[in-house]
């Protein structure tokens, strides 16, 4: 760990220096329409809050961190942050009123615990998906420059209106770029100009750190780094289905695989005599884990809910625990609603979607002792419905609701709760019946494996993993499998 109490930078090779991450979570989120402030939303099973602390908590280049919230909330806040810091010194600061008193606030903090100099990032709490390189683009950037800033271009064309609301210019576009956060400050040089504004009145409103910046020390050289499109800030309420969306459409080829992780793990895998399950259980054996694969010949039907509290009662007393149970188990009819036989139809319902119900209530009580996961299962069907696929797509949509809304219920349970869809898989489920579609680009039960691994030893919840046909994901997945 740096040394956060190390002096002014004369003579300091800046790439010495302590990095610390301020989160800003002060605000009272009236316009996001939702009563409670939506840095305390749960987004993909979890407070926005909790995603960007964990951001900051997994990042090498980041040393400490601090979570600046309004005061009628900082229990919570205190809460989420020790729940999301758990290996990174972490402060939790009264914020004040507005944004510039929740700087100003974190700045003094700091200044009172003797961190004399350092690199700081300042960052919205409500840009959840800010990735780790543009953290480290930040810090390196500040080596050579006392501030940055993250923008991203424009691609609309931006006017200049009177009062009146009538244009009275038209900017180029290309010298135009939207600001999103952190922004990147040697430490010494942000508090300077937040002390000259504390004495003095603001020339103008400003609603950024930079801009604090540029209004008392216009004569400091901003620098700015490229962002992205989905570190977008939750403002409306339609941005949180825009938030929702980009956490589900994470792909396998964005998930990293921790086998040594699963060493010793328990892991009950229904469904896991072929196919994805099958792969999933040689994967698991592969690390280390404790797969047990029970069968119809154990007594095992998933959609019988006391079949299978026996199965897990019987591995807990085998084992000691249960610390992840995946539900591999589904059944898949071709054909349309109206010609099909309604005995296909009523199974798809009842093994697709009664059936991770039915698991559900009885794995609950075991996850829960075990602090464990549930891993269901989707498929790539879940995004839209079609010809042929009506109900089985349905019994998917289904299933990503009940992981999304089981993931909330099961938060305070301390039991995480995921899906892995996969696109269409060469299994024999697929091949047991004609279809018009091509069977080129056809995933292998060995890739999804090793994106359900991937999703066991994160610390994700709520979250719907997509895994996709890429070759070089493919390639990947292959050869660590």
């Amino acid at each position: 760990m740096t040394n956060l109490t190390q002096g002014p930078l004369a003579g300091t090779d800046r790439r010495s220096l302590p990095v610390i991450g301020i989160i800003l979570a002060g605000g009272t989120g009236s316009r996001a329409g939702s009563a409670l402030p939506k840095q305390f939303v749960r987004v993909a099973g979890k407070p926005v809050l909790q995603h960007t602390v964990e951001i900051f908590e997994r990042s090498d280049a980041i040393d400490m961190i601090v979570v600046v919230a309004h005061r009628d909330h900082l229990a919570r806040a205190t809460s989420i942050a020790q729940t999301a810091a758990r290996a990174k010194p972490v402060l939790v600061v009264d914020g004040g009123t507005t944004r510039f008193d929740s700087t100003s606030n974190a700045l003094d903090h700091l200044k009172a615990r003797g961190v004399l100099d350092a690199k700081v990032l300042i960052h919205d709490a409500v840009r959840p998906l800010l990735d780790e390189r543009i953290i480290k683009d930040c810090v390196a950037a500040l080596d050579m420059l006392d501030a940055v800033d993250v923008v991203v271009p424009t691609s609309d064309t931006i006017v200049e209106v009177d009062a009146a609301g009538d244009i009275t210019d038209i900017p180029l576009r290309e010298r135009l770029r939207r600001g999103q956060t952190p922004q990147g400050f040697i430490l010494h040089t942000i508090q300077r100009a937040y002390e000259a504004a504390k004495a003095s009145p603001l020339p103008a409103p400003v609603t950024d750190d930079c801009g604090v910046l540029r209004a008392f020390a216009p004569a400091t050289t901003i620098g700015t780094v490229l962002g992205a499109e989905t570190n977008i800030k939750v403002t409306h309420p339609q941005d949180f289905m825009l938030l929702d969306q980009l956490f589900r459409s994470r792909s396998t080829g964005d998930t990293e695989v921790k086998h040594d992780a699963l060493r010793g793990q328990v892991v009950l895998v229904l469904g896991g005599t072929r196919g994805i399950g099958a792969a999933l259980a040689a994967a698991l054996r592969k690390a280390g884990a404790l797969a047990e694969v029970p069968s119809r010949t154990d007594g095992l039907d998933v959609r019988d809910e006391a079949s299978v509290q026996r199965v897990v009662d019987g591995v807990e007393r085998k084992h000691g625990r249960v610390d992840s149970v995946v539900l591999c188990a589904g059944t898949l009819s071709h054909g349309s609603v109206t010609r099909a036989e309604p005995r296909q139809l009523q199974e798809m319902i009842e093994t697709n979607f009664w059936g991770p119900v039915a698991v559900a209530r009885a794995v609950h009580g075991a996850l829960q002792r075990s602090g464990g996961q549930l891993v269901l299962f989707g498929s790539s069907s879940y995004t839209r419905g079609r010809d042929g696929y009506a109900v089985y797509s349905a019994t998917k949509a289904a299933v990503v609701n009940l992981t999304q809304a089981l993931a909330e219920e099961w938060y305070d349970d301390g039991v995480r709760v995921n899906c892995v869809s996969p696109a269409r898989t060469r299994t024999d489920m697929r091949s047991g019946f004609s279809e018009p579609e091509s069977n080129t680009g056809l995933l292998e039960a060995e890739e999804v494996a090793h994106a359900t691994i991937a999703v066991l030893t994160s610390s994700t919840t709520g979250s719907v993993i997509d895994v996709k046909y890429v070759e070089a994901v493919r390639e990947k997945a292959l050869a660590s499998l």
